[in-house]
């Protein structure tokens, strides 16, 4: 699993789509009263209020981009389709990472990459002064 916090029109469709399928498998977890099984690529949102909202609001924003790309993704999947007012806090590291990631994947399968190399963020995230998030796995 992996939940990106660079901003979705940075992904390409297939990494698009295996993120909007992993965020709808998120919700599940969301909505189980003991959270049985957390991946830590979800502990991110955690933090807040309502963990489901964040994913509801972080999963919004793939949609949106899912819908420029022409791709098919159904909104009533969202169980909570709502913006959410917090934003989850991102150390600077952490978008470095991915956007290194990213370029890497695409320079090893021959694609274009379109990432900055300081990219934006998805828009539910705020970035701070940081290394790498506690909860990425950078093997």
């Amino acid at each position: 699993m992996r939940i990106w916090s660079v901003h979705p029109k940075y992904l390409s469709d297939k990494a698009l789509i295996s993120l909007w399928k992993d965020c709808l498998v998120a919700q599940r977890v969301f909505t189980s009263a003991t959270h049985p099984f957390i991946h830590k690529q979800l502990l991110r949102f955690l933090g807040g209020s309502d963990p489901l909202m964040a994913i509801g609001a972080y999963l919004v924003e793939i949609y949106n981009e899912g819908m420029r790309r022409n791709l098919g993704f159904v909104k009533e999947k969202i169980l909570k389709p709502n913006k959410s007012n917090e934003l989850i806090k991102i150390p600077r590291g952490q978008i470095l990472y991915e956007a290194t990631r990213l370029n890497n994947h695409y320079k090893k399968n021959g694609l274009k990459s379109s990432i900055d190399l300081f990219p934006e963020p998805h828009p539910l995230f705020r970035i701070v002064e940081g290394e790498l998030a506690y909860w990425e796995n950078s093997k």
